[in-house]
């Protein structure tokens, strides 16, 4: 064996040791990863286990159903149901509530129930599967279903406490006048106010794009959600959002906000191709009021302590 395949056969034996040594790093790197990530977990289920505990020392647990994520806002509790608890969902899906701040964990350490006094929360995809636990999905009107089969084109929704001023419910952020914080509906609509249709004033219009498309900010005639006036902000989506008026009765129940709704447009104003800046159909936008009277009867039925648990 001549010096060069010596140097070779050194060579391959090196890189065969530290082809060895590399793969025991990682394997042991891994198992340490994996053993860190495991007592995270194990950390955090703990972690949840007291709090619960801690919860129900000084409140009585048993206002929380099981399968629920109870909410409290103002003086009033809601509850919606886990994602486990749904009656209706796609395999994997991951659109419904979170867990509140304090969690009931069951032997596989899943959520069995919950509950959160935080004034706030978000769905991420709104809100046909929780109308289908309610029993209320068939009270979408047609023209604002999903192709796909689902009751209500999803939305991202929040829902926020009646006392926490956001962007959404301060009418004020959207009006080109002084208002105060929390203005009485005349200060808002003029007496010369146009309408937009039967059920909203029209407080701003854009002008009109390529497309005949512009920009529209709508107020509700009359409460729709929480007995709370609606704000509809519309450019190629809509956002629909209660606001806060001084005539307003809902109280202290909470603020809701259906973020960037996608709403039918014109069919013939782009034959074949992509309504994106299109006019709204005024035919679609007329059936929202009966969209967000569902909302509203969600809502009621939230209310109701359930008298069966899941």
């Amino acid at each position: 064996m001549n010096i060069t395949q010596r140097i070779l056969k050194l060579i391959g034996g090196l890189l065969l040791l530290w082809l060895v040594l590399l793969g025991a790093s990682i394997h042991f790197g891994l198992k340490a990863r994996s053993e860190e990530e495991e007592a995270a977990k194990e950390q955090r289920v703990q972690k949840l286990r007291h709090e619960w505990q801690e919860l129900c020392a000084i409140k009585d647990c048993d206002q929380f159903p099981v399968g629920y994520i109870t909410h409290k806002f103002g003086p009033n509790l809601y509850y919606f149901p886990t994602t486990r608890s749904m009656t209706e969902k796609p395999p994997g899906f991951t659109g419904g509530l979170l867990p509140g701040r304090y969690v009931e964990l069951n032997e596989e350490n899943k959520t069995r129930r919950s509950f959160s006094d935080s004034g706030s929360f978000k769905v991420s995809a709104c809100c046909h599967y929780l109308l289908s636990f309610y029993g209320l999905a068939e009270g979408v009107p047609e023209i604002l279903r999903d192709s796909r089969g689902t009751k209500m084109l999803p939305t991202v929704t929040n829902f926020n406490s009646h006392d926490r001023p956001s962007g959404h419910n301060q009418i004020g952020h959207w009006i080109d006048f002084e208002v105060e914080e929390t203005p009485s509906i005349q200060a808002v609509i003029r007496a010369d106010q146009r309408s937009f249709n039967n059920d909203f004033w029209l407080l701003y219009s854009g002008e009109p794009n390529e497309k005949g498309g512009r920009d529209l900010r709508l107020l509700s005639k009359q409460p729709l959600i929480n007995e709370r006036h609606i704000l509809a902000v519309c450019d190629s989506l809509c956002t629909f959002s209660s606001v806060s008026l001084k005539e307003a009765t809902g109280g202290t129940q909470p603020h809701i906000a259906l973020n960037r709704m996608t709403i039918p447009r014109v069919e013939s104003c782009n034959p074949g191709g992509s309504r994106y800046r299109c006019p709204l159909s005024m035919e679609a936008f007329e059936e929202v009021p009966k969209l967000l009277a569902v909302i509203d009867d969600m809502f009621e039925a939230a209310r109701k302590r359930p008298s069966v648990e899941h």
